[in-house]
């Protein structure tokens, strides 16, 4: 999965209702550029065992952050799987204590 800079994730945009889907697999997000995408529901991705998040440029730099802390302010960090694997660059990495 993609990290966008306001922590966005499959099309999964805050403040979208989809969000909030509980039953459906694809639903349609109404945030976000363009108007409508589809998108894999939260009940399906999280339903994977393994997620491969690939991360890139310091303007994510804040929203890795808050992946890491578990911070649910952001759609990605509400993907909970088995397994998680990060592809980070130097620059997405560039706030983090490592």
């Amino acid at each position: 999965l993609g990290l966008g800079n306001d922590g966005h994730t499959a099309s999964l945009f805050p403040g979208d209702p989809i969000l909030e889907e509980t039953r459906r697999k694809v639903g349609l997000s109404t945030v976000g550029a363009p108007p409508q995408r589809m998108t894999l529901t939260l009940p399906l991705l999280n339903r994977a065992k393994c997620v491969l998040w690939i991360v890139t440029g310091k303007q994510k730099s804040v929203a890795l952050q808050k992946l890491l802390c578990g911070d649910l302010s952001i759609p990605a960090s509400r993907i909970a799987c088995e397994e998680m694997h990060l592809v980070v660059d130097d620059e997405a990495a560039s706030r983090l204590a490592i």
